[in-house]
């Protein structure tokens, strides 16, 4: 079974088990916090940002990366909104919590 797959049955079971009071909050690429009005002191530790200088010093982007879009998204605004989140009737129960100003990857690499 894949990853996708997975990932599908486990939530399924979350949602679905008896009793349980969950919510699934799917976020996206986690940066700096916006209160700190810095891009991120430990760039050298961010997975995503590691990608993204890999392949620009090897210069392994292709024409279809280019068109790619990345999500970067807020640490201390995905925190509020997982908080609110948290609150949601039960009817609701998973969320993508992703920041809707995409940039596209030519335009950084």
């Amino acid at each position: 079974m894949n990853y996708s797959s997975r990932n599908l049955q486990l939530n399924r079971y979350l949602v679905n088990g008896d009793g349980l009071n969950v919510r699934i909050v799917r976020v996206g690429n986690l940066m700096a916090r916006y209160s700190a009005g810095l891009f991120q002191k430990t760039f050298d530790t961010n997975a995503f940002l590691g990608e993204l200088r890999a392949i620009k010093n090897i210069q392994a982007i292709t024409e279809d990366m280019n068109n790619d879009e990345i999500e970067m998204s807020l640490i201390d605004y995905v925190a509020k909104a997982t908080l609110a989140l948290a609150k949601t009737p039960n009817e609701c129960r998973v969320f993508n919590c992703v920041n809707p100003n995409i940039i596209m990857t030519s335009s950084k690499l």
